[in-house]
């Protein structure tokens, strides 16, 4: 019995890691394209028309079960084409290590406000600390584009923290309709090519014809099949191995993911700032989740009044 549990822990922390490696790589390789032969609609299509035909079973098998069709559309804007196209944007302007750092910081941080708003859920005085952490973090990065030189750096940052606040819509709505991650992914991925890849075909620029086609292949499998159903797979089954409360610690491993990925693959080696600001968002996301708690809990202590 003991065996089997190890095994089920073992193949847990597998998959949470895979999950983790396959979202964190996702700013290096959309960025590897977006430099080059690639437009951000380009990227949105490819995704979305991929992800959105392997899904369709699924989402025909649950349809709207669950969840109102405003639901669905927020579901859809926090995590399909409106997010995707936002970041994608900002990749333009930006080494992907930011992307990496800035989305999923400040979608913890816009989820926090959210929850305490709409949820009614008050963050803990530990995930206060945490999100400090984070948020210096991330000034960190900002301050690298505050130069004249670095304007347009800092443009895209921005782009990253709305890109981050559009994804706390999708983590928000998430919590609130319950909507089980397949059902949830295969929304997005319908809704999304069902609402833009008409628009795409129709009105929006294209890059498709000037991209070689062992690009298009690798996007359309990276996009519309490794981080659009693959990873939500992994993910899905590392909480349902570990729980949810020690599989959301590897979101702390995206951004390390990003940085040491495009290092290969697009030769962006981190300054010692972005270094410093790793270092600070992954502490404190492990400090928001709660997986650091007893160093927060001895500084309390020791700042109660003596009696």
């Amino acid at each position: 019995m003991g065996k089997v549990l190890d095994n089920g822990v073992l193949m847990g922390l597998l998959a949470g890691v895979g999950a983790a490696l396959l979202w964190g790589i996702w700013p290096t390789i959309s960025r590897f394209s977006v430099v080059a032969n690639l437009n951000p609609y380009d990227i949105v299509f490819i995704r979305f028309s991929v992800s959105g035909l392997l899904l369709l079973p699924v989402f025909l098998k649950y349809r709207l079960k669950g969840i109102s069709l405003g639901g669905a559309l927020l579901l859809m804007t926090g995590a399909g084409a409106p997010y995707v196209m936002i970041t994608v944007i900002g990749l333009q302007y930006t080494p992907a290590g930011h992307g990496g750092l800035v989305v999923p910081s400040f979608n913890i941080i816009f989820s926090t406000i959210g929850a305490a708003i709409f949820l009614g859920t008050r963050p803990t005085y530990t995930r206060l600390v945490g999100l400090a952490f984070i948020f210096v973090g991330c000034a960190t990065i900002f301050a690298q584009g505050l130069a004249p030189t670095n304007s347009s750096q800092l443009y895209g940052d921005l782009l990253y923290v709305l890109g981050g606040f559009v994804y706390a819509i999708y983590t928000l709505s998430s919590q609130k309709y319950g909507v089980p991650a397949w059902h949830a992914a295969s929304i997005v991925a319908v809704f999304s090519a069902v609402l833009f890849v008409p628009i795409y075909l129709l009105f929006l620029p294209s890059s498709l014809a000037q991209a070689p086609i062992e690009e298009l292949a690798t996007q359309a499998v990276f996009q519309g099949v490794v981080t659009s159903i693959l990873a939500i797979f992994l993910f899905s089954s590392a909480i349902a191995r570990l729980g949810a409360a020690r599989a959301v610690v590897f979101l702390a491993l995206m951004p390390v993911f990003t940085l040491l990925t495009a290092i290969p693959i697009l030769a962006e080696w981190p300054t010692e700032m972005e270094w410093f600001a790793l270092g600070m968002i992954v502490l404190g996301t492990l400090i928001a989740v709660e997986i650091i708690k007893r160093p927060i809990a001895l500084f309390r202590r020791s700042r109660l009044p003596e009696t």
